[in-house]
C-alpha cells in the first residue's frame, strides 16, 4: 500500500476553493441534460432549489447553470447573502429590543 508521502502515491483530484471552476464537471451530465430540458419547456414553473454536502460543488454547478441560462435567452439574478453568526444575530435580536 503507498504511503501519502511517497511520491507514486495516487493524489486526489479533490481541490478545494469555493466556487473555482475544476478543469473537469465529473458526474453532473445528469443535471446538466435536466436543466437544458427545464430551460427548454417554458410551460413549466422555473424555480431551481440545489442542496448537499459541503463542498460537493453546488456553486460551480450554480455558476454552471446561469451559463447555459444566460445562452438560452433567460434573465439570472444572482443574491448574495453575509454569513450570519450566532452573535450577530443575538445582538441584533436585543438591540431591536431596546
Amino acid at each position: 500500500m503507498a504511503q501519502l508521502n511517497e511520491p507514486d502515491a495516487p493524489r486526489s483530484p479533490y481541490k478545494p476553493g469555493n466556487g473555482l471552476e475544476p478543469p473537469y464537471l465529473g458526474d453532473r451530465g445528469a443535471q446538466l441534460e435536466r436543466f437544458g430540458a427545464f430551460l427548454a419547456d417554458p410551460s413549466t414553473p422555473h424555480n431551481v432549489v440545489v442542496t448537499g454536502l459541503r463542498g460537493v460543488g453546488k456553486t460551480v454547478l450554480l455558476q454552471r447553470y446561469s451559463i447555459e441560462a444566460r445562452e438560452a435567452g433567460w434573465l439570472v439574478a444572482t443574491v448574495s447573502f453575509p454569513k450570519r453568526t450566532p452573535s450577530r444575530r443575538c445582538s441584533r435580536s436585543g438591540s431591536s429590543l431596546t
